[in-house]
């Protein structure tokens, strides 16, 4: 199984940033997907990751940023 994020700092931001009910929708969330399997995968997308919380950061194997296409690129695409 392969669950894909998106925006993923709308519920998995920083408990400092967060009011108590959301902190324990953050807290379950790392409880039910924080032990590494082979059974499923999660992959998060954001804008923000400085956001998230360090919990969620320390879980995450490998990081990949996809930068904004260039000028030429677009004019490429288009």
């Amino acid at each position: 199984v392969l669950l894909f994020v998106d925006e993923a700092e709308a519920f998995l931001e920083s408990r400092a940033r967060k009011t108590p009910d959301r902190a324990r929708v953050l807290n379950e969330w790392l409880t039910e997907t924080g032990t590494e399997t082979g059974s499923f995968m999660v992959v998060y997308a954001t804008n923000r990751p400085e956001v998230l919380d360090e919990a969620v950061l320390s879980r995450v194997t490998r990081m990949v940023e996809v930068s904004a296409p260039s000028e030429e690129s677009l004019r490429s695409m288009l």
